[in-house]
């Protein structure tokens, strides 16, 4: 869960804080970058931001990396 959908940023001033958010656009971003001949679902793309979140590597974070590779696994079980 991120941190707007936890509201941990609530109380903290603009400069107190950071969070990342990551979209379905650039999940399709990803994809059309290295698959030009895929089209993801808005359900595809929303599978792998629930990977990402759920196997992702907490000292790493969530990089691009990361992205690519959930991609790619969602790109391959199609």
């Amino acid at each position: 869960m991120n941190c707007a959908k936890r509201k941990t940023h609530e109380g903290y001033k603009d400069d107190e804080y950071i969070c990342d958010v990551w979209t379905i656009y650039d999940v399709f971003e990803m994809a059309e970058m290295n698959h030009p001949d895929v089209k993801l679902s808005d359900d595809q793309a929303k599978n792998i931001l629930r990977m990402m979140q759920k196997y992702h590597n907490a000292e790493n974070g969530l990089t691009y990396d990361t992205l690519a590779y959930w991609t790619e696994q969602e790109i391959k079980d199609a």
